[in-house]
């Protein structure tokens, strides 16, 4: 029985959590998957997926998550727990022996750009940045910055090729997809889900061009 009620406990605080988190997000569809500093996290509107932060309290940990982000499952952002190695021993002596309540280093903020694929159980490392558009293959690591409209792919993590060409996606990454509400997207949805070439930027300027007017 001992071990029963702390197990239960635990479940039911996350349940609880998951129920803040959705009331607070009601712009978005993402889903807390453990517990984490809601104000060390942003999502941006219409967003979808599970949320796995590993957060240790660090004054730099953040996430911030663009508009029209898809995150599958098993997808986990560290946002520190970094050891440090320029010293006798990566071991965290100062939590352990010294009264310190933080040995866990970060490198930073993690951004992910609007329109964003992150695929299954990719790990999101701090101080990384995905840039807009991109594709983050499954099971990857990302510990660098993706360019925009990257494919970014393995362990370590490199970039594969692009969605498009630079004009193509120059003229894409001109749509404020945090401006479109649901009934934009859902007027827009034919436009949005017809094919664009590699180098295409005609069809790329008529999206553009009907989302910044809304029709």
């Amino acid at each position: 029985m001992g071990g029963l009620f702390p197990d239960f406990l635990g479940r039911w605080r996350v349940a609880s959590f998951r129920r803040k988190w959705r009331r607070a997000n009601p712009h978005n569809e993402t889903q807390a998957i453990n517990l984490f500093d809601p104000n060390r996290v942003r999502v941006g509107p219409h967003s979808y997926g599970g949320l796995q932060v590993e957060s240790w309290g660090g004054a730099e940990e953040f996430l911030e998550i663009g508009a029209l982000v898809s995150i599958a499952g098993g997808v986990k952002f560290l946002l520190g727990g970094n050891h440090l190695m320029d010293r006798a021993t990566t071991y965290p002596i100062g939590v352990k022996f010294l009264g310190a309540e933080l040995d866990a280093t970060s490198k930073g903020k993690i951004t992910v750009g609007d329109d964003v694929w992150i695929g299954m159980d990719a790990l999101v490392l701090s101080g990384s940045s995905v840039g807009r558009g991109a594709v983050i293959g499954a099971r990857s690591v990302v510990a660098c910055a993706v360019p925009p409209y990257a494919v970014f792919v393995g362990n370590p993590g490199r970039v594969v090729r692009y969605r498009f060409d630079a004009e193509t996606a120059r003229i894409l990454s001109g749509i404020d997809f945090s401006a479109l509400s649901a009934d934009s997207l859902r007027k827009l949805g034919r436009l949005l889900t017809a094919p664009i070439g590699f180098s295409d930027p005609s069809s790329a300027a008529e999206v553009a061009d009907a989302c910044a007017s809304g029709l």
